[in-house]
C-alpha cells in the first residue's frame, strides 16, 4: 500500500478527532516556545502542482499565528521551497477568507536521526527571508520519558498534558525507521491499559497523525479500528456518515434542479423556434408569450434558425 494511502484513508475522522483533542496544547515537550494550540486547521490548501506534497499540520495558536509543523528525518536544504510553497497556499487561503494576510511560523520538528549541528533554520535570498523553529527529538531525554509514561500508564496514573505530547512523539526519538516503528508498535501496545476513553483515542489519534510518514499500514489499521470501537471514535463515524448523507442529498436536489432547469429551457427554446416558423408573432410578443425569456433570447434563436435555413 503507497505511503500516502496509508496516511490518508479514512484519515478525515482521525483528524477531526486529532484536531478536537489538540485544543489548548502545548509544544513545550518538544522544546518549543511557541504559544499554546487553539486548534488544528485543515491541510487541504490550493494546489499548485500536481505532485506537491501535503503538510503534516497546521495550527491556529493562542497569540493569533498559525502555524505550519512538518516532521522530517533527513536535513534537505532544498526543503526550505517545499516550505516556502506550504506558505504561499496558506497566505492565499487565509486572504481570501479573511481578507488580511495571517502571521507564520513554521516548525520543523525533527527525528532522532538529526542534529542541531546539521541544518540552518534560516532561508536568506535577498528580499525574502524564510526562518524556522527547529526541534530536535534527538536531544529529548527518550529513555527517561520512556520509563515514566510506561510506568504511570501501567499503574493506572492518568497522564499530565506534556506526558501525552511526549508519548505521541516518542517513537520519533528513535534513531533508524525499523527502531521507530517498533516504538510505534510498543506504544500501541501500552494503550491497552488507559481505561480513560477520551485520553485513549487522543493518544491514537495523536500517535497515527504524529508518525504517518514512519508507520506501516497494518499498525495504522490496527490503530484505526482501535478508535472506531471506541465511544468516542463512534460519535465521529457517526457524524462523518450524516455528512455524508446531507452532501448526496444536497448534491441529488441540485442535480435534479439543474436537469429541470435544462429540460424546461429547452423546451422553452422549442416553442420560440415553432413560433418563429409561424411567422404570425414579433419576437417582443414571443418573448412575452413565454415565461423566463428574453427577446435577447428570442433574437438569437431567430439569427440560429436564419442560418440553418
Amino acid at each position: 500500500m503507497p505511503k500516502e494511502e496509508i496516511a490518508y484513508q479514512n484519515k478525515d475522522i482521525i483528524s477531526k478527532i486529532f484536531a478536537e483533542n489538540m485544543k489548548n496544547k502545548s509544544l513545550r515537550a518538544y522544546g518549543l516556545d511557541v504559544p499554546d494550540i487553539v486548534r488544528a486547521l485543515p491541510t487541504n490548501l490550493p494546489v499548485i502542482a500536481a505532485n506537491e506534497l501535503r503538510m503534516d499540520n497546521l495550527f491556529l495558536l493562542a497569540d493569533g499565528s498559525l502555524a505550519i509543523i512538518d516532521y522530517e528525518s533527513i536535513y534537505r536544504k532544498e526543503n526550505k521551497i517545499k516550505y516556502l510553497g506550504y506558505e504561499s497556499r496558506v497566505i492565499e487561503r487565509y486572504y481570501k477568507e479573511n481578507r488580511v494576510f495571517p502571521k507564520l511560523r513554521v516548525i520543523i520538528i525533527y527525528t532522532a536521526d538529526v542534529t542541531h549541528r546539521q541544518t540552518e533554520n534560516i532561508l536568506d535570498v535577498g528580499n525574502l527571508q524564510l526562518k524556522i523553529s527547529e526541534a530536535f527529538l534527538s536531544e529529548l531525554p527518550s529513555d527517561e520519558i520512556k520509563v515514566k509514561i510506561d510506568t504511570k500508564i501501567k499503574t493506572g496514573i492518568v497522564l499530565t498534558e506534556e506526558e501525552m505530547m511526549e508519548f505521541i512523539i516518542l517513537p520519533l526519538t528513535c534513531k533508524g525507521r525499523r527502531a521507530q516503528k517498533e516504538e510505534i508498535k510498543k506504544s500501541v501496545d501500552l494503550t491497552q491499559y488507559i481505561r480513560n476513553e477520551e485520553i485513549l483515542v487522543f493518544l491514537l489519534s495523536g500517535l497515527l497523525v504524529f508518525t504517518d510518514k514512519v508507520i506501516d499500514a497494518e499498525t495504522a489499521a490496527y490503530i484505526r479500528r482501535r478508535i472506531s470501537m471506541t465511544k468516542v471514535g463512534m460519535i465521529f463515524e457517526e457524524e462523518r456518515i450524516r455528512d455524508i448523507k446531507a452532501a448526496t442529498k444536497a448534491a441529488t436536489k441540485a442535480a435534479t434542479k439543474a436537469a429541470t432547469k435544462a429540460a424546461t429551457k429547452a423546451t422553452a427554446k422549442a416553442t420560440a423556434e415553432r413560433m418563429l416558423r409561424a411567422g404570425k408573432l414579433s419576437v417582443k410578443e414571443i418573448a412575452d408569450y413565454i415565461p423566463g425569456m428574453t427577446v435577447g433570447e428570442v433574437e438569437k434563436i431567430q439569427k440560429e434558425l436564419l442560418q440553418k435555413a
